[in-house]
């Protein structure tokens, strides 16, 4: 069952960041460069330019926030690349049995968001979208999309960051 992303301060260790707003750290986990597993599989890193942020796969809570350079020289020499975290929170491959529905359109993905509750608030570039029943988590949202894949990806950035699954 997803989980929303949980971000509380106290319990965060950072190594050579500071004062990082909440919609860099979302954005970090919603739409990572990189990805790898850690912790024999307990916690994920997401790598998005300069900063690296830590979540626990068992609650999906934020617990560290680590410099690129810092977080890649710690990171051991096995580990699990996990930027198959975004595809697998996607759903289910094109091939074989009956599979998963994921909005087909721009306009089909935001009536799934509309009737889950979410409030996408338009921009010239990008939107913003919020749900409120999860105060401070912000997702940018892309007013006009050039990946064919955009809806796939929109759905697994918004299962990771709000624990909402807008599949059918």
């Amino acid at each position: 069952m997803p989980r929303p992303l949980r971000i509380a301060d106290g319990n965060i260790r950072a190594v050579g960041v500071q004062g990082l707003p909440s919609e860099q750290i979302v954005q970090t986990v919603a739409d990572p460069e990189d990805a790898w597993t850690a912790d024999a599989g307990t916690s994920d890193h997401f790598l998005r330019e300069e900063l690296v942020v830590q979540v626990r796969r068992a609650d999906n809570a934020v617990i560290g926030l680590f410099s690129t350079r810092y977080a890649l020289s710690v990171r051991p020499a096995e580990y699990e690349p996990a930027l198959d975290i975004a595809e697998s929170a996607a759903g289910p491959g094109t091939r074989g049995g009956q599979g998963t529905r994921h909005p087909t359109s721009r306009r089909e993905l935001l009536r799934r968001m509309e009737e889950a509750g979410f409030v996408v608030t338009p921009g010239s570039t990008h939107g913003r979208v919020t749900h409120p029943e999860h105060p401070g988590l912000v997702l940018p949202f892309a007013s006009t999309p050039s990946d064919r894949r955009f809806t796939r990806h929109a759905v697994a950035q918004i299962r990771r960051v709000f624990g909402i699954d807008l599949r059918h």
